[in-house]
């Protein structure tokens, strides 16, 4: 007969079984009788032998004879025997030998459905370890139907950019909505294992600290989905309580476990407490396997991320435990510890993590073709972050992602592409393997119906990347020369899929493809597109609008000399970044945004609160240089430059600022002098990554000598009025050509002056013109150059 309950068949309080030779492999013969232990065997009874048959892999029943509670008997023919004087000590072992039946049942069974079988049958009789055997195994069976419908491994998401659902974007979600975990039967089931689950921790029975491990383990796996979620607070208690027992495998699994939970602060910070002394010492006495160093970094890394105190010890003891040990790391390992010391900024110089990460990127380059898509997107991610510099390792990413990309792996996600394609774009690497991977993953784009498939930050994150990428800062304004026709295409499509889903999209995601487009110079998907989006951004919340987005537009709308009267919704965009930097929004952080926002302002020649929102950004810089230099340059010589630059062009002249345009002027030719006394003719030293535009200096020089209203302001001492000195490599500013310039160069080209031409030439106090004719008996002839909104045709001394 089939028992309800192992509990009706076997009851703790009252029932004693005592091990016998089994008939059979896989059974436990049992002598049982009527009556409480110890008692006698009325003559009218008779023993009964039963068995309790050990189910298999689909979770087979117990079977017994079902009746009145039973004792222990033994003896021939039924006869009650009395109890041996071993007969607690047989009592302990036949409660194990059930203990661990009762685990056979539900560790790994086939189906989801023959475990919920087995604990619709045993739930109540299920002790602390078998009920946590049980929650196991259903995250393993969780995992397992997500690999089959998304065709990835539903391991803990290691990707910089977190899906919409956080668990690998909409095929994990429509897997885990076809999971059967939502029938009645599999509900109740649930319900039943996650209440006495509950009741058996704050029971507090002793049980080994892996239990604890394990369950915390299952229940991240498993997203501490319903019902299992009132399982936290009793389980972080417990796992607390025992966490100085933890072995080296347990404080890994519990530090995974903090990072991957979404736990209270309290929860956290409690649990942190008791497991990072026990990482450190075990880590520190060389107890960690490689497995559990790579898993534990990658949790420093995340907790770091939520700005968890104290990770950056417990990471740097980890990364010292683990150096000279890259070469032992298997893939996957190599590719969470690359990602994580990418996360971890605040250790790059530190000597320690320099080393190793120079050892996994020797490691990730020998693993790469090994490696499934995730492992390739977290090591491009994480050494670019790490700020590794273009060379053979980006090679092989490469390679290992072309191909990947080529034989559609169906493990490849968007986010992957995107990752990679980030990296090369943040480093601008800009080898043939790089950029032909590139143009690979922009034919791929271009499919039929595969943008549209595509979510929003996915598809500007890629388009922003080709732009980065294919054209250098230096090179803006030949764009769209630059860019191989598939992924011109790819970045016109990005812009036609943002404004389909103008009002669907994140903000941020259509400032970022405007941008790309502007970058690219698609003249045509500019005028659709640009006012489009600043109107979307013009009714946002002030709280709502970003300094980094408003960077974007407003470089953007500059860049392709849109005229501000086709942009209605410019003006009250720049209100609200005006009045987000009055009410102390802006910082010293925000320097290089700030100084391109003035920048974009001026060269757009935008009116209304553009003016005062340029001084204020001014005053802003000018109160904040001198300590923003000694704390890490946030406001480096080239945007004070920038600002500078930005009031003299736009006139925008108060006591203040003009002493700011003549102290920031004085501080980038001193930068210049610093480098010319060096020896660093380049500018490749500590001064090179700071050099101004040379002509954005020799703009302001000019005006501070012959703008009146200017130099009596702020008069420049005459020490500094000299020309600046040239470096073999001199920046100049990002130049663009307007629509009326190549109308002059290709009549110009017409009337047979091509050989006689120059475009964009350098004058010899750095200045740049837009074209120069050069007359046969002179070498400078006539110039032309743009002058705000309008071209003038002058004769060059």
């Amino acid at each position: 007969l089939k028992t309800s309950s192992l509990a009706e068949f076997l009851p703790s309080s009252i029932c004693h079984a005592m091990a016998a030779p089994s008939a059979a492999p896989g059974r436990l013969g049992l002598c049982l009788r009527a009556g409480r232990p110890g008692a006698a065997l009325p003559a009218h009874k008779a023993a009964v032998a039963g068995t309790l048959q050990i189910g298999g892999s689909s979770g087979s029943s117990f079977r017994g004879f079902h009746g009145t509670p039973l004792g222990v008997s033994g003896g021939v023919g039924g006869l009650p025997l009395p109890l041996p004087p071993q007969h607690d000590q047989r009592r302990c072992r036949a409660d194990v030998a059930v203990d661990r039946m009762l685990n056979d049942v539900v560790h790994r069974p086939g189906s989801h459905e023959a475990l919920y079988v087995a604990l619709r049958r045993h739930t109540e009789a299920l002790s602390l370890r078998n009920a946590a055997t049980a929650l196991f195994s259903l995250a393993h069976l969780d995992a397992e139907v997500s690999v089959s419908a998304t065709g990835a491994p539903s391991r803990h998401n290691t990707s910089p950019f977190v899906d919409n659902d956080g668990h690998g974007g909409p095929r994990a979600a429509a897997a885990s909505r076809r999971l059967p975990h939502t029938t009645p039967q599999a509900v109740a089931a649930e319900r039943g294992l996650a209440s006495r689950l509950q009741r058996l921790l704050v029971a507090g029975d002793e049980l080994p600290p892996r239990t604890y491990s394990d369950l915390m383990s299952a229940l991240a796996k498993m997203a501490q989905r319903e019902p299992f979620n009132i399982l936290v607070d009793p389980l972080c208690e417990r796992a607390a309580d025992v966490a100085s027992s933890f072995r080296s495998r347990d404080a890994a699994t519990v530090l995974w476990g903090i990072a991957s939970l979404d736990l209270t602060e309290r929860q956290r910070r409690m649990l942190l407490d008791a497991v990072c002394p026990i990482v450190k010492a075990r880590a520190s006495d060389g107890e960690f396997s490689i497995l559990d160093l790579a898993q534990s970094i990658w949790s420093s890394a995340k907790l770091d991320a939520i700005r968890e105190l104290g990770m950056h010890d417990v990471a740097l003891t980890l990364i010292k435990a683990a150096s000279g040990k890259a070469h032992e790391f298997k893939p996957h390992s190599i590719s969470v510890s690359i990602w994580a010391l990418g996360m971890m900024e605040g250790l790059h110089r530190d000597p320690a993590v320099k080393r190793f990460a120079d050892d996994l990127i020797a490691a990730a380059m020998a693993a790469a073709p090994k490696m499934n898509p995730q492992m390739v997107s977290n090591c491009a991610w994480g050494a670019a972050r790490m700020s590794v510099p273009p060379g053979p390792f980006y090679d092989v990413i490469a390679t290992a992602a072309t191909e990947q990309l080529l034989e559609r792996k169906p493990a490849l996600t968007d986010q992957h592409v995107a990752n990679v394609v980030w990296a090369y774009a943040k480093v601008e690497v800009r080898s043939y393997r790089a950029l032909k991977h590139m143009v690979a993953v922009s034919e791929e784009v271009c499919r039929p119906n595969r943008l549209s498939n595509m979510q929003s930050h996915h598809i500007a994150g890629i388009v922003w990347s080709f732009a980065r990428a294919f054209i250098p800062d230096q090179e803006s304004a030949a764009g769209k020369d630059l860019l191989p026709p598939p992924v011109q295409a790819a970045i016109a499509l990005a812009a036609t899929s943002a404004q389909e889903g103008l009002s669907s999209w994140e903000p941020r995601m259509l400032a970022w493809v405007m941008w790309s487009v502007a970058r690219a110079s698609l003249q045509e998907q500019s005028r659709s597109l640009f006012p489009q989006v600043v109107e979307r951004f013009s009714h946002l919340p002030p709280k709502d609008m970003a300094l980094q987005d408003f960077t974007m537009i407003s470089w953007a709308l500059a860049t392709v000399e849109m005229h501000r009267g086709d942009v209605p919704g410019i003006e009250a965009l720049t209100g609200t970044v005006l009045e987000k930097i009055r009410s102390g929004s802006a910082d010293d952080l925000h320097g290089s945004f700030l100084a391109v926002i003035a920048w974009s302002c001026a060269k757009a020649d935008l009116r209304g609160p553009a003016g005062e929102l340029i001084r204020s950004i001014a005053e802003l810089a000018g109160r904040s240089a001198a300590g923003s230099r000694g704390q890490g340059r946030l406001w480096s010589e080239r945007h004070l430059t920038m600002v500078a630059w930005s009031i003299v062009v736009h006139r925008q002249y108060s006591q203040a600022a003009a002493r700011f345009v003549r102290d920031a002027y004085i501080a980038g030719v001193g930068c210049y002098r610093r480098a010319a006394a060096s020896g660093d003719g380049r500018g490749r030293g500590g001064e090179g990554a700071s050099l101004p535009y040379i002509d954005q200096l020799e703009i302001v020089r000019l005006a501070l000598l012959r703008d009146t209203d200017l130099a009596a302001l702020a008069p420049l001492p005459e020490q500094w009025a000299g020309p600046v000195p040239m470096l073999e490599a001199t920046g100049v500013a990002r130049v663009t050509e307007s629509l009326l310039q190549k109308d002059v160069e290709s009549t110009l080209f017409k009337l047979g002056w091509k050989d006689r031409l120059q475009s964009e030439a350098m004058l010899e106090n750095g200045l740049t013109v837009d074209c120069v004719l050069r007359p046969l008996s002179s070498p400078i002839g006539t110039a032309a150059e743009r002058n705000r909104s309008a071209h003038s045709i002058t004769r060059a001394p």
